[in-house]
């Protein structure tokens, strides 16, 4: 059964025992953005929106660690282990907050690309 306030079924992944609140309590607004909208992207709303709106953060909290980076690096230092449990960003392995929004954008930036090159083929 879906609880939509306590569990969401687009936060909660098969296999994964942490949703993404587990892991971003001490993040940063942006960066907590960031990873909200990457967990959730393809199970709830329009995968692609939720991609662009993950993008938008990740440029907030690039130019929010460059003038600050202690709560990027505490959020690493505290949490950073943990994001490679929920599935989205299970490839992301870094203990840097710099290298870490980086790597998230690389990886917002390709799945974008592969839904855009699909919805291309599509039209065709």
């Amino acid at each position: 059964m879906n609880d939509a306030v306590n569990s969401p079924s687009h936060y909660v992944q098969a296999g994964t025992p942490l949703e993404p609140i587990d892991v971003i309590r001490s993040a940063p607004f942006d960066l907590s953005n960031v990873i909200k909208y990457l967990c959730r992207a393809g199970y709830k709303d329009d995968e692609l929106q939720d991609l662009k709106k993950a993008k938008r953060y990740v440029a907030y909290a690039a130019e929010s660690c460059a003038l600050d980076p202690e709560p990027y690096n505490y959020f690493m230092k505290s949490k950073g282990l943990l994001l490679s449990k929920l599935r989205p960003l299970s490839e992301i392995k870094t203990y840097s907050a710099q290298f870490l929004i980086y790597e998230l954008e690389s990886l917002i930036n390709k799945r974008i690309r592969a839904i855009e090159k699909k919805q291309a083929e599509n039209k065709q």
